[in-house]
């Protein structure tokens, strides 16, 4: 097997969504950031399966919700994009940038709605009045 494939235990237990291994791998004190995987990291992988209670226990942790990488880019990109809205406000309650730029589409409010939940809530970051989004800048 190639080590260099093998990301840390904690991004393969959030994105399985499984809370208690999450719980004791962070009682351990591993990296919270470390980065890996599909996803870049443990908060983006747990926010793109929608596992909320595993975002909460990250966010708890002092994952960083600006962090970059993956597929999605960043942590609300991939919440927004898979249409969980009650992620997409953890994340919002720890100040993220709704602006952050990479990942597939680009930011948060790049993608093109599948879903009522994802026009819901590319509408509700459209209209944030604290964050002052680029609205329909398309940086692609």
């Amino acid at each position: 097997m190639d080590k260099a494939k093998v990301h840390a235990p904690l991004y393969y237990a959030s994105l399985a969504g499984l809370q208690d291994v999450s719980e004791h791998l962070l009682e351990k004190e591993v990296d919270v950031d470390a980065h890996g995987g599909q996803y870049g990291n443990a908060l983006q992988a747990a926010s793109c399966e929608g596992h909320e209670a595993i975002v909460k226990l990250l966010l708890e942790k002092k994952a960083d919700v600006n962090a970059q990488g993956g597929e999605y880019g960043n942590a609300l990109q991939a919440a927004s994009c898979e249409g969980y809205e009650a992620i997409v406000k953890l994340l919002l309650e720890k100040e993220v940038d709704v602006n952050a730029q990479g990942g597939f589409y680009g930011n948060a409010l790049q993608h093109d709605p599948f879903s009522k939940e994802q026009l819901s809530i590319k509408t509700y970051l459209y209209w944030l009045p604290d964050q002052a989004p680029d609205r329909g800048k398309n940086t692609r």
